[in-house]
């Protein structure tokens, strides 16, 4: 379970708890030792005194990258209700996002801040759009067996960062998480900067919605904020008033 977990592999850290739990019940009717047990709530906290310390101080290098941000909606009261059912539901929840992340050539850098957060960097911001909206998929078609299924906030920010001891720094990581924190369950809001980039690479069955002008918690700068979503002729959903759908033809200015 640890060198999962130091590996970046919280999910499967939290698998191989129950496994070894179920393993223990089956064969020998007992539950898991006080230090398996210890073990596994510092996972789920993503307790530091788990991380490795770093042998030695390494320079930092600024970069441009493209940052993939999420959260569960509404996690606490899924913990309250049934923490069992929400650890179970949360190691396929990270599995999820490890699998499209990695396939659309991003790197899931770790499950850190408040909650049940991932933080992912990509390369190119149309591959960052691409996972955000099969991850939205994959999680909406999950059958989770929890009272209400999992539903995720996504958000999606290209920017100048400093990269430092594996590590992202700057103000670019801050407006991703304060868009990240603007988003409901079940949605992709994007930075102006990424509609910019991604627009022209969108499939037609997949539109930015202008959101307008949104200003983010203790941040001096207003964002221009657009939602990425997949349509269908079937099921178009409303846009807010103001909102202006744009296809993957048009640009975020026209």
């Amino acid at each position: 379970m640890l060198a999962l977990y130091r590996a970046g592999r919280q999910g499967e850290a939290l698998g191989a708890y129950q496994r070894a739990r179920a393993l223990l019940a089956d064969e020998l009717g007992v539950d898991p030792g006080p230090d398996l047990r210890r073990l596994q709530v510092a996972i789920v906290g993503q307790d530091t005194a788990l991380e490795i310390p770093a042998a030695q101080d390494l320079p930092s290098v600024t970069r441009t990258v493209t940052f993939l941000l999420t959260d569960i909606e509404g996690s606490t009261a899924a913990w309250e209700a049934d923490a069992g059912a929400m650890a179970v539901a949360l190691a396929r929840h990270d599995e999820l996002v490890e699998q499209v992340v990695t396939s659309r050539g991003g790197r899931l850098i770790k499950t850190r801040g408040e909650g049940d957060a991932t933080f992912s960097v990509f390369e190119r911001a149309s591959a960052a759009a691409a996972a955000a909206i099969e991850l939205q998929d994959a999680i909406f078609h999950e059958p989770w067996d929890l009272q209400d299924p999992i539903r995720i906030r996504v958000a999606l920010h290209t920017g100048e960062v400093e990269l430092r001891d594996g590590d992202y720094f700057g103000r670019a990581v801050n407006r991703a998480a304060r868009l990240r924190s603007l988003a409901i369950g079940g949605q992709i809001l994007c930075s102006g900067a990424i509609a910019e980039l991604v627009v022209d690479s969108l499939s037609d069955d997949v539109v930015l919605a202008d959101l307008g002008m949104r200003q983010l918690r203790n941040l001096a700068r207003p964002e221009h904020v657009f939602e990425l979503r997949l349509e269908t002729a079937s099921d178009v959903p409303p846009t807010q008033a103001g909102d202006e759908p744009l296809s993957g033809r048009a640009s975020p200015r026209s």
